[in-house]
């Protein structure tokens, strides 16, 4: 103690007591009260004894070492101390006496002049996304590291567009090359590496660069791909089938869970390894409201599982850290709390707290709240998102702007009617807790706009029926599951619900004879399948294809023999042709696209399908020929290029001859308008109980 040896060095360089008092208790008051006397000490030792004996202990000495800074050069400047005798004869009893002072006053200063450690306090910034570019995956696509020096997200820029890094000390972030397209990135405990999931396959790559390592097959699914990564080189990762298991070097997945379609359960995602890196906690999704939420399992015993915490979306582990103990970050409504967690009995202790609010959640899929924790204290998160609005406009097939169909507003899907008169479109609405999104129609001549629906919940993706009468969609309002309704244009009477069960379902298309809906259905078997309802008999879905790859969208030919569709098969959505059962079409499939290929439209005679480049902005369009012996394609061509939402389900329509397109653009205003990414430095200390 700096102030300690002060007082000692006082009292050998000129035998007196630096504080004097009749007692103990005096003089530790005279330590408090009294300003020392330096007049008895060496002129060449004042400046060093005023440092040392300093009572604000930030202008103390800060470091025993520097004491010879403070001291005279010429040793010969100290005159020899002159200590009065002592009045016994017993020498050593005054140095016990002294000995005994001194750790009185040591024990003063431990107690009233020691230095506090400075409580650290929480820093709150926002992070902006790299200049030209845009935040894209909000509920998946970013992750801070262990050891919070760096956050990985998802950005889309002219040039690249996938996984970035920015370490938390620079005001640069750096594109990962290896990682284009890529989502769900999760980081070895090491911080040194990072593993996403792209195109159906679980992949890894150091942060220093190099080329990406495969690790496993996978599948993206509600609860996602996120993986988690044990200091033994295990990494689980989650899927609708289950967890499953996969060395950090690579080598195939195993399954490690399984679901239970018994307690509609549709898939485990959110693995969290505990601190001994044997157990785990992880998300279990069911339509069951008593079943779905976080669990805890082992790598040993993976079937005995423990329910925590009853959940709608996903909850994260966060280790103690120097005073702060383990605790459990989950979701209420928009926010976010914190609530101590012991590992050892799996039991959550106390009251939750609130650490943030209007935390986003995906509106379509809630589990994948937008918020990510380190091991060591750094906190990031999307706020729910504002209401970016965008524009409808007409496009020519050479890409000019012809008119806006609709003017500035929260739109995500469009839909032409069979007459070309009226658009289905989608609102968000984000003012109250959680985000709404309903179904509106605009008449095209005047302008004027209707509600159709009225849920509190997300209804998305209208699609007309053939004689424009009634409109199918897509809603969450069961159980928070999507299943498919269908109402009257009029608004007159209520929903119909067409379909039910644990698995998700969005409706895509409808055929022209209105016997059919197409739609793509989350499976726990074989992930996301498209399946065609029947609108008529026993309304048994028919397959359409129900491979174990992602089929993403789709469309029904107008003369209902044939469906185009997208899959990953090949790694990357490519459209392909396949006949529509029962219809006498020829088997097998034709691939119709040479580049990534998402949502499409037929021509109205069946001779052309248009397309949305999945990795550019472009729309393609490309001839078919099809008849009992196939499908015959040209190539592709490209007709124009737009700002519009990229793998985006109904971001754009045609008109029947194929000669004018609808489009939702993303317009320079909503460009400006891009979230930025919450980062909380030592957020454990904003807690207040």
């Amino acid at each position: 103690d700096i102030w300690a040896f002060g007082v000692v060095l006082y009292e050998m360089v000129t035998g007196r007591r630096l504080f004097q008092g009749e007692d103990l208790t005096d003089t530790l008051a005279a330590v408090v009260r009294e300003k020392p006397d330096w007049s008895a000490a060496p002129a060449a030792l004042r400046p060093l004894l005023e440092k040392c004996l300093e009572k604000d202990p930030k202008k103390r000495l800060r470091h025993i070492s520097s004491f010879q800074l403070l001291v005279q050069k010429d040793a010969s400047e100290i005159p020899e101390a002159k200590a009065e005798a002592p009045r016994s004869g017993n020498q050593w009893v005054a140095w016990v006496v002294a000995g005994l002072l001194g750790a009185g006053l040591v024990a003063l200063a431990t107690i009233h002049f020691r230095e506090p450690e400075p409580r650290q306090q929480a820093v709150q910034f926002l992070l902006e996304a790299p200049a030209s570019s845009l935040f894209i995956n909000q509920y998946g696509g970013f992750a801070p590291s262990p050891d919070g020096r760096y956050v990985v997200f998802s950005a889309r820029a002219p040039e690249f567009q996938g996984l970035w890094l920015r370490p938390l000390d620079s005001t640069v972030a750096r594109p990962l090359p290896g990682t284009e397209n890529a989502n769900f990135p999760f980081w070895s405990p090491d911080s040194k590496s990072l593993g996403f999931y792209v195109n159906g396959k679980i992949k890894r790559i150091e942060v220093t660069g190099g080329a990406p390592l495969t690790l496993a097959d996978a599948s993206e699914s509600p609860v996602t791909t996120t993986g988690a990564w044990n200091s033994n080189g295990v990494i689980l990762f989650g899927g609708a089938g289950g967890l499953m298991r996969v060395p950090a070097a690579g080598g195939g997945a195993t399954p490690l869970t399984k679901t239970d379609t018994t307690k509609l359960e549709s898939g485990h995602g959110y693995p969290q390894f505990l601190p001994d890196g044997e157990r785990f906690l992880y998300f279990i999704a069911s339509s069951d409201t008593g079943v779905q939420g976080v669990y805890s399992s082992s790598l040993s015993a993976p079937d005995k599982r423990q329910q925590i915490l009853r959940t709608a979306a996903k909850a994260v582990f966060a280790p103690a850290r120097g005073p702060y103990p383990n605790y459990l970050l989950w979701m209420q409504d928009q926010a976010l709390l914190a609530q101590e967690f012991d590992p050892a009995t799996l039991k959550l202790v106390g009251d939750p707290v609130s650490v943030a609010e209007q935390v986003g959640l995906n509106p379509t899929t809630i589990i994948r709240a937008s918020f990510w924790p380190s091991d060591s204290g750094l906190l990031i998160y999307f706020a729910l998102p504002a209401q970016r609005k965008r524009s409808i406009r007409w496009f020519s097939r050479d890409g000019r702007v012809q008119s806006e169909a609709a003017p500035l507003d929260t739109f995500n899907r469009v839909a032409l009617d069979p007459t070309g008169e009226r658009v289905a479109a989608v609102r968000a609405d984000t003012t109250g807790q959680i985000v709404n999104q309903d179904v509106w129609i605009h008449e095209l001549r005047d302008g004027r706009k209707t509600r159709l629906t009225f849920n509190p919940l997300v209804d998305d993706i209208p699609v007309w029926s053939p004689d424009g009468k009634k409109i199918a969609f897509s809603s969450t309002r069961e159980d928070s599951v999507a299943q498919i309704y269908r109402k009257d244009v009029s608004g007159a009477g209520e929903e119909e619900q067409l379909t039910q069960g644990p698995s998700p379902k969005l409706v895509l298309d409808w055929s022209q004879d209105g016997r059919y809906l197409l739609y793509r259905e989350q499976n726990p078997r074989t992930n996301r399948d498209l399946m065609a309802l029947p609108l008529e008999g026993d309304r048994k879905p028919i397959p359409i294809a129900d491979t174990e790859f992602l089929e993403s969208t789709g469309a029904i030919s107008p003369d209902g023999k044939w469906v185009a569709y997208t899959s990953n098969d090949s790694g990357q959505n490519q459209l392909y042709i396949r006949a529509f059962p029962g219809h006498g079409g020829p088997p097998g499939r034709w691939q119709v696209s040479n580049g990534s290929a998402y949502e499409l439209k037929w021509r109205s005679d069946g001779k052309e399908i248009y397309y949305q480049r999945q990795d550019q902005a472009k729309i393609m369009a490309v001839a078919i020929q099809a008849g009992p012996d196939g499908v015959r394609a040209e190539t592709p061509r490209e007709l124009f290029a737009a700002e519009f939402q990229r793998g985006s389900l109904h971001e754009f329509d045609a008109t029947k001859d194929g000669q004018r397109f609808l489009m939702i653009i993303n317009n320079d205003q909503a460009a400006g308008e891009a979230e930025g990414l919450t980062v909380i430095s030592n957020w454990q200390a904003t807690l207040r109980k």
